[in-house]
């Protein structure tokens, strides 16, 4: 096949993901490590049996999981452009990714569609379980909590100083990468929800926080709620959250909170 050919024969696939992250680490490729994107690639060239690069809508750290994620990849050769255009593709994906790797659906998309660059606003949602004793099933999903108050009146109240657009240093790792720190967060909503009763134990709430935005800096929803939930716990006023905003020193928020609590859960185009 020429150049040419194989020019007038590309085409773009956008893939939509679920994933769990605890077995991975995180979602982009690593030397020797078992991550999201290694397994995704290696599940596509097997069946399509042409090598291709994915390209997601955000690089989830390890231990972050995904209700809905998205990637793109193009294909070159006609071979491999047929077999992922027939009806069943995403179910034949589906069965060969690890259990904790779902499929969705797929589709063509304009070449000029890009994962990470078209995305409009994410929404994340992280789970926290208040109880004072362990959940066999639920801690590895949530952040368990053994508190038994949590102020969700008062943490929304905090959350009101983070929205609209900011300098986000003070809730960003501090090996961040990104040029520019500034990011607008345009909603949070902290409620409180019953267990569903299949996985219900004594005396335990359940409380997300969702926090949707133009976009990330690297651990900041999780630093978001760390800070968020030592307000819940008293430990830091309300008004606390506004002054270390404005500090832009990751050294005055709180503690990171744990990835596995943490999931992508829409993503906006």
């Amino acid at each position: 096949m020429t150049q040419e050919q194989q020019k007038d024969s590309k085409k773009r696939f956008c893939l939509r993901l679920a994933f769990r992250g605890n077995n991975h680490s995180g979602f982009q490729w690593q030397p020797g490590k078992e991550t999201i994107q290694k397994s995704i690639e290696a599940a596509l060239h097997r069946i399509l049996r042409e090598e291709t690069r994915v390209i997601p809508s955000g690089r989830t750290d390890a231990g972050v999981g995904a209700i809905e994620h998205f990637v793109h990849f193009d294909l070159r050769t006609k071979k491999a452009i047929d077999r992922i255009q027939k009806p069943d593709f995403a179910h034949r994906l589906d069965q060969i990714l690890p259990s904790s790797i779902s499929a969705r659906s797929i589709k063509a998309v304009k070449e000029s569609f890009h994962a990470r660059n078209k995305a409009k606003s994410k929404t994340y949602v992280y789970q926290l379980l208040i109880s004072p004793r362990k959940n066999p099933i639920m801690d590895e999903l949530c952040w368990r909590l053994p508190h038994k108050d949590l102020d969700v009146a008062r943490m929304q109240k905090a959350a009101e100083s983070l929205l609209g657009t900011h300098d986000f240093r003070s809730f960003c790792a501090s090996d961040d990468t990104a040029a520019s720190k500034i990011k607008t967060i345009t909603d949070i909503k902290i409620k409180t929800s019953k267990p569903a009763a299949f996985f219900a134990l004594d005396q335990e709430r359940y409380v997300s926080i969702q926090v949707s935005g133009s976009g990330f800096l690297k651990q900041m929803v999780r630093n978001i709620v760390g800070t968020l939930v030592d307000v819940g716990i008293g430990k830091l006023k309300a008004s606390e959250v506004k002054t270390i905003l404005k500090s832009q020193d990751r050294r005055k928020a709180s503690r990171t909170a744990p990835a596995h609590g943490l999931y992508l859960k829409k993503v906006r185009y």
